[in-house]
C-alpha cells in the first residue's frame, strides 16, 4: 500500500467511523506529514483527493474539516458466482472478512447470471470510479468467463485494488494481476498420492487443468510399486470408467460434484469399493463422505485481504491444498451402499 494511501484510508475511516465528528477541524498539513511519517506533499495530494470526494471541506485560512455529509461507501466489487458449492465459501469469506471494514460495502458481480456481460461490467464499474465510490475489484480466475487481455488492462486502470482469486488462468498471468491461486501441483499430488496409500493398483484420474498433472507425475515417479495409470481426457471421465471393460479401484475426479453424479452408474456396473478422492471439498464429499482435496478458499480470501490491506505484498501468491479423508473409511469402503443411493 502506498503512503498515499495509508494516509487516505486513514483520514476516510476516522471520518467515517465518527472519530473525527463532521465539522470537526482535521490536523494540520504539517502535522498530518509528521503523524504519518510522510512529506507535506504527499499529504495535500491526499486531502486534495477527499476534498473532491466532498468528504472534507477546506475554510479560506482555516483549514480543513470534516463535511457535515457522512462519507459515501467504496464499493469492493467481487466477480463471484452465487449459490454454487464450488464457490460460495468464497463469496462468504469476502464478506466476512472486508464486509466490516471501515468506509467499505461489498458488493456481488454475479458472472454466473444470464445477463452477465463483461462489457455491461465494466461500464458499471466505470461509473462507481468516476464517482470515487470503488474501492477494489476481485475477480475470480476462471475459464468459464475468458477477460482479453485489452479488458483485463482496463480492470486495472479502474482500480489499483485489483486482484484474482482461486484460479489464476493465462489471461491473469500476461496481466501480471496479484492475487491468490491454488498450488494445482500440490492438488494433483495429493489426489494420486491419496489413491496410491490406499493401496489402489489400477487408477484413473481426470487433469482437467493442465497444471494438475505435474502433481500427479510427482506422486507416481515417488511410489516404488507397480500401478497402473489412466489419464482422461477433458471432462470424458465418467464415460472412461463406465464404458471400460476394466474395473479401477481408485478413482480421482476433477470435482466432488461429477462424483457425486456418477455413483448410481458405478453401482449398476457392478463397482463395490474404490478408493475415490475428489477436489474442491464442497458439501457433496462432507455428505457423501468421500475423500476429497480442500483448496482452502478461506484461507485464499485471509491472504487477498492481507494484500488489500497492506500487510502483506501484492503479488500473485499460492495457496497449498490439504486433504481432506472422509470421516469414516467404512464408508469408503462401500460409498455405493443403498443408505448412500436413498441420499
Amino acid at each position: 500500500m502506498t503512503r498515499h494511501e495509508e494516509i487516505y484510508r486513514s483520514i476516510r475511516n476516522d471520518i467515517s467511523s465518527g472519530k473525527i465528528t463532521p465539522g470537526e477541524r482535521l490536523p494540520s498539513v504539517r502535522e498530518l506529514a509528521k503523524r504519518f511519517g510522510s512529506s507535506p506533499g504527499t499529504v495535500a495530494q491526499t486531502l486534495n483527493r477527499l476534498r473532491f470526494e466532498q468528504i472534507i471541506v477546506s475554510r479560506q485560512g482555516a483549514g480543513c474539516f470534516a463535511s457535515g455529509r457522512s462519507a459515501p461507501p467504496k464499493y469492493l466489487v467481487v466477480f463471484g458466482r452465487g449459490g454454487q458449492h464450488l464457490f460460495e465459501d468464497y463469496i462468504q469469506g469476502f464478506y466476512a472478512l472486508l464486509g466490516h471494514e471501515p468506509g467499505y460495502s461489498v458488493t456481488l458481480e454475479d458472472v454466473g447470471a444470464a445477463n452477465f456481460s463483461v462489457d455491461a461490467a465494466m461500464s458499471k464499474l466505470g461509473q462507481m470510479a468516476k464517482a470515487g465510490m470503488l474501492g477494489g475489484i476481485f475477480m475470480e480466475g476462471t475459464q468459464d468467463v475468458i477477460y482479453t487481455i485489452d479488458q483485463m488492462n482496463e480492470f486495472k486502470k479502474l482500480s489499483n485494488q485489483l486482484y484474482v482469486y482461486g484460479c489464476a488462468t493465462k489471461q491473469f498471468l500476461r496481466a501480471n494481476i496479484p492475487g491468490v491461486s491454488v498450488d494445482w501441483r500440490e492438488a494433483g499430488y495429493l489426489q494420486t498420492r491419496y489413491l496410491l496409500d490406499s493401496g489402489c493398483r489400477n487408477i484413473v484420474l481426470e487433469p482437467i487443468l493442465e497444471e494438475l498433472i505435474p502433481g500427479m507425475e510427482d506422486a507416481l515417479r515417488e511410489f516404488k510399486g507397480k500401478v497402473r495409470v489412466h489419464f482422461t481426457g477433458k471432462l470424458r471421465l465418467a464415460d472412461t470408467i463406465l464404458r471400460s471393460p476394466e474395473r479401477f479401484d481408485g478413482i480421482a475426479m476433477f470435482s466432488d460434484h461429477c462424483i457425486a453424479k456418477i455413483m448410481p452408474s458405478l453401482k449398476q456396473r457392478g463397482y463395490g469399493n474404490p478408493a475415490i478422492v475428489g477436489l474442491f471439498h464442497t458439501p457433496w464429499s462432507r455428505e457423501f463422505n468421500f475423500a476429497s482435496v480442500d483448496i482452502r478458499p478461506l484461507e485464499m480470501v485471509r491472504l487477498i485481504a492481507d494484500m488489500f490491506r497492506g500487510r502483506i505484498p501484492p503479488k500473485l501468491h499460492e495457496c497449498k491444498p490439504v486433504l481432506a479423508p472422509p470421516s469414516n473409511e467404512t464408508l469408503l469402503c462401500n460409498p455405493l451402499s443403498e443408505v448412500f443411493l436413498k441420499n
